[in-house]
This record gives structure tokens, C-alpha cells and sequence, in this order.
């Protein structure tokens, strides 16, 4: 029939409520204290999905074929632009 979705199955649609899960019940970024600058965000620790999203919040362009690695460091970057003084 035309416009029914299929069944996703019992796998895909348990790894779909734990996403759901960890989406609801994630904590908001946390500054770390054991840093050399205590306000960076722990971005290490977010998945490369929230780090896309955050990156996309920040207009950071070529984010879609960025490594979890360079997410972070464009979101650092970025952040530490933005916590500079403007003239």
C-alpha cells in the first residue's frame, strides 16, 4: 500500500527508544575544572550527532564531513572566538 511505512523491526526500533532515551535524559554541557581554561565545554565526551548539532547552531561550515575529532575542534575554536573581546 502506497504511504504505509514497513515495520523497522525489534532491533532498529529498540535502538531507536535508547536514542530517544539518551536524548531526554542527557545532561546540558558541563564546564570542566581540570582544564587548562575551567569554562571549555567537555565536548570530548558528546556524540558526533549533538557535536553536528551544536556545530550547525554555530554555522561551522563542512561540519556534515567532519570526524568526532574535528567537530571538536571547530566547536573549541569557535568557542574561544566567541569568548574574545570585540573592539
Amino acid at each position: 500500500m502506497a504511504g504505509r511505512m514497513r515495520d523497522p523491526g525489534p532491533r532498529t526500533a529498540a535502538r531507536l527508544r535508547e536514542a530517544s532515551e539518551r536524548a531526554t535524559t542527557s545532561d546540558p554541557p558541563t564546564a570542566t575544572t581540570d582544564r587548562a581554561d575551567a569554562g571549555q565545554t567537555d565536548y570530548e565526551t558528546w556524540t558526533t550527532a549533538r557535536l553536528r548539532r551544536r556545530a550547525a547552531e554555530l554555522r561551522i561550515d563542512g561540519r556534515a564531513t567532519m570526524s568526532k575529532t574535528e567537530l571538536v575542534e571547530a566547536l573549541v575554536s569557535a568557542q574561544h572566538l566567541a569568548e574574545q573581546p570585540r573592539p
